[in-house]
């Protein structure tokens, strides 16, 4: 189990992955930044000893879910999208650091 420097290290060694020429995997990586945005804020207040309040607890989770009904066709878009399902698995252990910081 990764603290959360660890796993906030860990996000921001992985590149954002590239842009796709399938429509929805493109639309759904528009709200994986947003939501990367916001957990990188949360991160960084955290690690600077900031406050913790109101974490959105399902996004990532929404953001799965929606990935999973995307279909790529493409050899190209299928490795971004591997790429997406790893970046997420990165998300993912920052909130869960950020959860257990927050208790």
């Amino acid at each position: 189990m990764l603290n959360l420097k660890e796993a906030f290290e860990n996000l921001q060694s992985k590149p954002f992955p590239d842009h796709p020429d399938c429509d929805g995997l493109d639309d759904w990586m528009l709200e994986l930044d947003e939501t990367d945005s916001y957990l990188a804020g949360l991160a960084l207040s955290a690690l600077g000893g900031g406050h913790l309040e109101n974490i959105r607890k399902n996004d990532l989770d929404v953001l799965a879910e929606r990935l999973e009904t995307i279909h790529v066709l493409s050899s190209d878009d299928m490795m971004i999208y591997r790429q997406c399902q790893e970046y997420l698995r990165a998300m993912k252990a920052v909130l869960n650091a950020l959860r257990r910081v927050q208790k």
